[in-house]
């Protein structure tokens, strides 16, 4: 009697676990090491560009992208790491992809500050129309300027950076703008 119950427990552990385990594989269609793909519902998917590292002299500018394939807005989410405080209530952020084509993020909010170590992190949030998306990602070299009370700060992609861009273009964008339903395509 006491084989069966244990036999009997262990055969159900061992369903609960993979239950479990695939429960992750249904929720996540796609992952790699710079993005997620996320099943929302039928024809629905969301997209997590991981974050991307920009630097500029003093400090370093994160960023990450959010948006569904069948969303106009896409949410920017993006950190700066500064060895000094930033006046956070005049921020604005621009996206600078081509020589002419300046892409400005909608009124920069403030989601919290902190000091970590000897450095401030200060973590934002904007939105952006979808279709940029694909313009940010075409152009590995594009390049961050962030104005904080007039003081304007240019974060560069460094090679890394450029490499994650040039993968996501190639595994996401394009797939996406292929896609008579995209909302990516310009």
């Amino acid at each position: 009697m006491k084989n069966h119950f244990g036999l009997f427990s262990c055969v159900c552990l061992i369903l609960l676990l993979s239950a479990c385990a695939s429960f992750k594989k249904n929720a996540t269609w796609s992952s790699a090491k710079d993005w997620e793909v996320f099943y929302v519902s039928p024809s629905i998917n969301q997209y997590f560009f991981k974050p991307l590292s920009y630097e500029a002299t003093t400090s370093t500018l994160l960023a990450d992208f959010t948006f569904r394939d069948t969303s106009q807005i896409a949410t920017v989410n993006f950190s700066i790491y500064s060895p000094s405080l930033l006046n956070t209530d005049k921020l604005a952020a621009t996206i600078q992809v081509a020589p002419q084509e300046r892409i400005n993020l909608s009124n920069p909010h403030l989601l919290f500050k902190e000091k970590v170590k000897k450095e401030y992190h200060f973590r934002y949030t904007a939105t952006i129309p979808t279709q940029q998306i694909h313009h940010i990602f075409t152009d590995t070299q594009h390049h961050w300027e962030v104005d904080v009370a007039g003081k304007k700060t240019t974060y560069q992609s460094n090679k890394k950076t450029q490499k994650s861009i040039s993968e996501i273009y190639s595994n996401i964008i394009v797939l996406l703008s292929k896609t008579d339903t995209s909302t990516l395509v310009p």
